[in-house]
């Protein structure tokens, strides 16, 4: 067989070979375009995010149906209250309640400005007393006295709680309390006494 012969019939043989090596690099690339473990991957990481966006989606449903029962509470709850309830006040009774809770409320704010007024005058009664009661401490018996025994006895006196006023009074006082009394000097010298000190002890 000459040279021609034999490289036409080996000619088809490597055709046939180039053909099958084509084929099986294209399945090779196939095989690494489609990686299986890749897919399985991409398929379950493709699970999750769909899991996570139903878990989401829930959540907010839950939420939104949370909120529907809520109002529908407060709805039916309003319901109820606009209606008026066997045995309540009808509209002429309840307004003459009204009137009587207004005069309630008068006759209290009265009472508390009167107790109010009160106060104010007992706290400015009690800071006279206890200015006069100032005046009575700083006193000196001595600057307009000249007798010995009398200047001892307003001294004694003074020590005392008593202070001679220029209205024919006498000011009770007592450095325990701050009450001071005023009371005035009488005839009968035995009763004036006996009222001193019992104002003395009281104050």
């Amino acid at each position: 067989m000459d040279s021609d012969s034999e490289e036409y019939a080996y000619a088809p043989i490597r055709g046939d070979i180039a053909d099958i090596d084509s084929l099986i690099s294209t399945m090779r690339n196939a095989r690494e375009l489609l990686d299986v473990e890749k897919e399985f991957a991409s398929i379950g990481q493709a699970e999750k995010v769909v899991l996570a966006k139903e878990l989401e989606r829930s959540v907010i449903t839950g939420k939104l149906q949370d909120e529907l029962d809520a109002l529908t509470e407060r709805y039916e709850a309003a319901a109820r209250a606009a209606e008026r309830p066997e045995g309540a006040l009808t509209a002429e009774a309840y307004e003459m309640r009204v009137i009587d809770l207004e005069k309630d409320q008068y006759a209290s704010g009265k009472a508390v400005n009167e107790e109010a007024n009160g106060n104010a005058r007992r706290e400015a009664e009690l800071t006279r007393a206890r200015g006069e009661r100032e005046d009575v401490r700083k006193w000196d018996p001595t600057a307009d006295a000249t007798d010995a025994s009398k200047v001892l006895r307003l001294q004694l006196f003074a020590q005392l709680g008593f202070r001679a006023l220029e209205d024919g009074k006498i000011l009770v006082s007592n450095n325990s309390t701050p009450d001071v009394h005023v009371f005035p000097v009488g005839d009968d010298r035995v009763a004036t006494a006996n009222k001193l000190w019992e104002l003395a002890g009281r104050a």
